[in-house]
Parts: structure tokens; sequence; C-alpha cells
């Protein structure tokens, strides 16, 4: 049974009323408590769509290819533009896709884009390979 965040809430706040006016009350550990009910129903929600998820296993090799080329054209599109980076999101992708640049953007936009682009990819390469990663 999925409990609300509002019935957790006012579950909460019962507690506190009523315990508030016990002798051995600590507001720390009903908070603490309360936290702790949260957190498990948060992991029971992600555990529900992981189940989901793993009804569409396994992927076609074409979906995942799709999925992955969405993917590195949002991270990296998100990443740049938290860095200050003007190309949008559509930019971001036929910069990725196509190799063209976009009129009136800097080189040093463009050279982000496929250096961050580089770089998913040599993690993903890393990440395929027996080999330890450090920092050398």
């Amino acid at each position: 049974m999925i409990v609300s965040s509002s019935q957790l809430y006012e579950r909460f706040i019962e507690q506190v009323i009523g315990l508030s006016q016990k002798k051995d009350f600590s507001l720390t550990a009903l908070i603490s408590n309360y936290v702790r009910m949260n957190y498990q129903l948060k992991l029971e929600q992600i555990d529900k769509l992981k189940a989901w998820l793993d009804g569409f296993r396994p992927f076609d090799q074409t979906m995942l290819a799709e999925l992955k080329k969405l993917y590195d054209v949002r991270f990296t599109y998100n990443s740049n533009a938290i860095e200050g980076n003007t190309l949008t999101q559509s930019e971001t992708e036929l910069v990725l896709t196509k190799g063209i640049t976009i009129g009136g953007k800097t080189l040093n936009e463009h050279l982000e884009v496929i250096g961050h682009k580089e770089a998913i990819d040599y993690i993903e390469s890393l990440s395929q390979k027996d080999t330890e990663i450090n920092e050398w």
C-alpha cells in the first residue's frame, strides 16, 4: 500500500501533538523517524518503477541506439548550458549528429559540445574494459 506524502505528514503531526505532552519526548527522534518513513516510501516506489522498466527487457538494439543518442544530446546540452553555452538543445543535436556549425555561435561553444560528447564516449569505452579507473 502506497502512502502519500500528505498522509505521512498528517501522521507525523499527530505524533508530534500526542508525544509532545510526554515527559521523554524527543523531536529529533521523531523527525528522524519521519525522514526514514519517507525514504522507505521512495525506495518502494523506485523498486516498482524498476520492475516496470525491467518488463521491457531485453531492449531492441535500434531502440538502445536511439535512447543513447537522445541521452547524449540531452546530457551534453544540459551540462554545457550550466556552464553558459548558448546553443539550444536542437542546435546541440545538429552539431553532434550533422557536424554543422550554427550561425552566430562561437567556435568555443561548438568545441565544448564536441568535447563533451567525446568525454561521454571515452568514459563508456573505459566502462567496457577490464581497466582500473584512477586519477592517472
